[in-house]
């Protein structure tokens, strides 16, 4: 039903002939419907939006990026049509490529993706969308349908028109022929049938491209390295972006270094929050740790419990970037190659390489089952103990009020910042004050209230006006004092100068 309700609105949005073509306004409603035949639990939303591409394998074209619901990305991927069959379809596109992108894929690169499928010019992908994604699921390579008889059913099942356009590909005069079968056995007889050539679709290994999200990485590291000072117009969307490509374990670290209160967790938590929901949950994809004051061992602990595919976020937990230990840990989470081993060794873990498989499966259940029970696993090494080391897959984001040049003149800060995205925030007052004067209408008391905007932008024009921080915190509080109508500008102004930090 699915299939025939977008094959109706496809064929409502434009085709040619025994051609596909869409306009260019048209191809991102397109790929939604694709989206959608596709996969129920993908999002048909583009992920990143319109992207161009040219792949080193010659093509070039336009395409959509969604994610699915377990991490991997799909991007439909429209070439601009020339002739074909003496057919000109000027200005229009068709969907003759899918490239998948696998989470778990070590080599999967935004240039480059995990897979790629090959779709004829005739062949309208509706027809086979279930078994595009059944191979891309079990990440099947080669050719689908190998004999002439199962490529000759699937094709006598859809329309005429595809039998027609692959004839007619192929120089074969049609003539009276009433049917598929008439076509195809005078095509054999002429040696006109490619059995090589005629495949219903090919899955291969993705190739290296040059596209749009790449380029504007690059040109973002530009100019971020051009001036001292960041842009506040882009530098809270480059926090998203940055956030996302983590997320999605395409790069392994990421830090937010710079100032106080401008909003550096808010947009990580809540890219994160999009992407993956609640953190800390039992089958939650994130952690998150705010103010994480841990021993080394702790730290190993957390580690361990987020080392499957998650994303664990600390916010203020600068101490473990100022313990030998706890940097070496890191810097062994976040090392560029791959595997990446943590190890701690010493009376509160257990070396599991001297168990035999029976044991260690024991072990592991027992384990896992004792993780959900803090009490159950200690640091003192009475109860069960971890293993002394273990393969992590996860990624990390640090959050830090530390100023960037710090971790240049720190050795152990530089070796994390080394493995890691980093961004080093630092706005001219004169930018705080855009940027906080941006968000007033949306900035309401702790009690849900609301006070004019006028007195919003008085209150922060006083706190401009005066040697106290400028922050996000301290507008919050401000407006706190003035919702509870205890104070006045000046005694509100007086007391965020004295009591917030």
């Amino acid at each position: 039903m699915l299939k025939q309700i977008l094959e109706t609105k496809l064929e409502a949005i434009e085709t040619h002939g025994i051609f596909e073509g869409f306009s260019a306004k048209n191809i991102q409603k397109v790929s939604a419907l694709l989206a959608s035949l596709f996969s129920e639990g993908m999002k048909v939303g583009p992920f990143y939006g319109e992207q161009s591409f040219k792949s080193s394998d010659g093509e070039s074209g336009k395409g959509f990026q969604y994610l699915k619901a377990n991490g991997d990305m799909l991007r439909f991927s429209f070439v601009k049509r020339g002739k074909e069959s003496g057919k000109t379809l000027k200005g229009k596109f068709n969907v003759n490529r899918v490239d998948a992108w696998f989470i778990n894929d070590k080599d999967a690169k935004f240039e480059k993706p995990s897979l790629t499928v090959k779709i004829p010019n005739w062949l309208n992908i509706v027809d086979v969308a279930k078994e595009i994604s059944d191979a891309l699921s079990s990440k099947q390579i080669g050719a689908i349908g190998e004999s002439f008889e199962n490529k000759k059913s699937m094709i006598n099942e859809a329309l005429s028109k595809k039998t027609l356009a692959y004839a007619q590909s192929k120089g074969f005069d049609v003539g009276n022929a009433k049917s598929d079968d008439t076509v195809w056995n005078r095509m054999k007889k002429q040696n006109l049938f490619d059995k090589a050539e005629y495949k219903a679709f090919e899955i291969v290994k993705g190739e290296s491209e040059d596209n749009s999200i790449v380029e504007s990485g690059k040109q973002a590291d530009k100019k971020l390295a051009a001036v001292k000072f960041a842009d506040p117009d882009v530098v809270f969307e480059d926090i998203e972006k940055l956030t996302k490509m983590v997320g999605l374990g395409f790069q392994k670290g990421l830090i937010v270094a710079g100032i106080a209160g401008i909003g550096k967790t808010f947009h990580s938590t809540k890219t994160l929050n999009d992407m993956f929901g609640e953190p800390n949950r039992k089958d939650s994809k994130w952690m998150s740790f705010k103010g994480a004051k841990a021993s080394p061992f702790g730290l190993y602990k957390i580690l361990f419990e987020g080392r499957d595919n998650k994303t664990i976020l600390f916010d203020d937990s600068d101490g473990f970037l100022f313990d030998r230990d706890c940097v070496n840990m890191l810097k062994s989470a976040m090392d560029t190659s791959e595997p990446r081993n943590v190890s701690w060794t010493s009376t509160m873990t257990v070396n599991t390489n001297l168990m035999d498989n029976d044991e260690r499966d024991e072990y592991m259940l027992k384990l896992m089952d004792a993780m959900g029970d803090p009490e159950k696993v200690t640091d003192v090494g009475t109860k069960i103990k971890l293993p002394s080391s273990f393969k992590f897959e996860s990624q990390i984001i640090f959050i830090t009020n530390l100023d960037g040049a710090k971790f240049e003149k720190n050795p152990d800060l530089n070796a994390i910042k080394s493995r890691s995205l980093f961004m080093d925030i630092q706005l001219r007052r004169e930018d705080i004050i855009y940027r906080i004067k941006s968000l007033l209408p949306h900035i309401k008391s702790k009690d849900g209230s609301d006070i004019p905007l006028e007195e919003k932008e008085e209150l922060l024009e006083a706190i401009s006006k005066s040697d106290g921080k400028l922050t996000m915190r301290a507008i919050e509080a401000g407006i706190n004092a003035k919702a509870s109508r205890v104070t006045d500008t000046a005694d509100t102004l007086r007391l965020i100068e004295n009591y917030v930090s």
